[in-house]
């Protein structure tokens, strides 16, 4: 359905004053970008989406990283800590 929003905004039309637009309207403006640059068709919506989820494994993987080094430091400060008790 979105796709028929996209094609009604490049022809000029605004959400909301011109037609019903369920409230996503970066998603209308994403697909919107992508088929002015990848032309019109469902071609644009596959990039859009190919390329979306390359970002959200992207940023899954660099929060697992940031997760990890953190955790990581966490363990050795408290292997200090219990080393230093036993001592």
């Amino acid at each position: 359905m979105h796709v028929a929003w996209v094609q009604q905004v490049l022809r000029g039309s605004w959400p909301v004053r011109d037609f019903v637009e369920p409230g996503m309207p970066l998603t209308v403006a994403l697909s919107a970008l992508a088929q002015v640059v990848f032309g019109h068709g469902l071609f644009a919506e596959l990039v859009l989406c190919t390329a979306m989820l390359a970002v959200a494994g992207r940023t899954d993987l660099l929060a697992r990283d940031a997760d990890s080094v953190g955790r990581n430091n966490r363990r050795h400060e408290a292997d200090e800590t219990i080393g230093t008790i036993h001592r």
